[in-house]
């Protein structure tokens, strides 16, 4: 999955070797964030990618979560865990942010 950031750098998901990888315009190679592993701010298979804002959102198939970061691939959070309640995820396949900040 891709996204672009507001420097209209493309944020794209590496899912089988579990990181992002941000090329600019022409496609060219800029950097990566993320590594594989399940603790705070690794990504463990990343499907779907949503920039919004300065933050960049990514559904992660086997982690059950969305985890955040800044457009610099700084850790900044994860939003929930494997479940079925408020709250808990089950193989996110998606994410999208609203006009009201919501995931």
């Amino acid at each position: 999955d891709v996204s672009f950031d507001d420097s209209s750098m493309l944020h794209v998901t590496d899912h089988h070797n579990n990181r992002i990888q941000v090329l600019d315009q022409g496609g060219k190679y800029v950097r990566e964030y993320g590594q594989r592993g399940s603790d705070l701010g690794q990504l463990d298979r990343p499907i779907f990618i949503h920039v919004d804002h300065g933050y960049v959102y990514v559904s992660e198939w086997y982690s059950h979560c969305v985890s955040v970061f800044t457009t610099s691939g700084r850790f900044v959070r994860t939003i929930g865990r494997l479940g079925s309640g408020p709250g808990e995820l089950s193989g996110s396949r998606g994410v999208i942010v609203d006009t009201d900040g919501f995931v």
